[in-house]
């Protein structure tokens, strides 16, 4: 990764090589962000928040959804609407915007082939807090928020990528203040390094106890200050969030490990087996059995 600076901005140039990318080895990805006092904390992120599928990943992925096509200069999500889910790039290239005030307007990113378009709190059912806009002729594959659920379920790996990225842009977005709704929440919400620490101490403490009491201390809130504000910057109230990602752990010792579904719930931090197969069913359409039955 090359860094470009000056006193106020840091251009990020993201190079693909070809094992990476067999779509076009040539391609980049260009992040812009306004830097501040602090060095930002998706510097260290970008592989993980624009990462880039392979050619053998986006055929797995083509049986949850439709391929779609935009002309040049046409919108692919517009900031303020509820986006189609996610976007993966076959062809072309497509520029993610930000508005600043109420008419400037920069680019974040431009992604290319094997590259998808998302974020977390717009495939919850939120609006966008960017617009993505065609530079070229594209070809896309969208997958609906509720086929996003089946990926999961049968692609453990690759959806572990796939979420990890749309949390970290989330994070980002309100770190770089995106839109005038994302400055908003970052204003009176959490900040983008104390929303981290509470997401990287969830995942790291998933099979225990957490309490709301626990995550507030934590980002130096109220309880009620704090499940508002972290609702506000994810899309999910703070339980919410917990149990999807406890239901993300099961799935994935599911697949990975030989452990006994019980086992796997005290793992993924379910006190019931009963509660973890409800649970489980809400999230994925599936029980915990029928899932791993279908990993065979």
């Amino acid at each position: 990764m090359q860094k470009m600076m000056n006193a106020k901005e840091t251009k990020f140039v993201y190079s693909i090589s070809p094992d990476e990318n067999p779509y076009n080895p040539t391609r980049r990805h260009e992040f812009t962000q306004m830097r501040t006092i602090e060095p930002s904390i998706v510097d260290s992120d970008i592989p993980q928040m624009f990462p880039v599928l392979e050619l053998a990943e986006i055929e797995r992925l083509r049986r949850f959804g439709a391929v779609h096509t935009y002309q040049t200069g046409e919108t692919l999500a517009e900031m303020g609407n509820v986006a189609v889910g996610l976007i993966i790039i076959l062809e072309g290239t497509v520029d993610v915007i930000r508005t600043v005030g109420s008419k400037h307007r920069e680019p974040i990113v431009t992604h290319g082939p094997g590259s998808f378009l998302g974020e977390l709190a717009q495939l919850a059912g939120h609006s966008a807090l960017v617009d993505a806009v065609a530079c070229e002729p594209v070809e896309v594959l969208i997958i609906s928020a509720d086929r996003l659920r089946a990926l999961l379920v049968a692609e453990s790996q690759l959806g572990e990528r796939i979420v990890r990225a749309l949390i970290l842009r989330r994070v980002g977005l309100l770190e770089t203040e995106a839109s005038h709704q994302a400055s908003a929440v970052f204003r009176g919400g959490i900040p983008p390094r104390v929303l981290r620490r509470i997401c990287d101490y969830i995942d790291a403490n998933l099979e225990e106890s957490i309490s709301l009491d626990q995550l507030a201390k934590l980002a130096g809130f109220s309880k009620y200050h704090f499940a508002r504000n972290f609702k506000q910057a994810t899309g999910l109230s703070p339980h919410a969030y917990l149990l999807k990602r406890r239901a993300d752990r099961a799935r994935k010792l599911l697949s990975d490990t030989n452990m006994p579904i019980a086992e796997v719930a005290l793992a993924a931090g379910f006190s019931h087996q009963s509660h973890f197969t409800s649970r489980f069913r809400e999230e994925f359409k599936m029980t915990p059995r029928a899932y791993r039955w279908n990993l065979r």
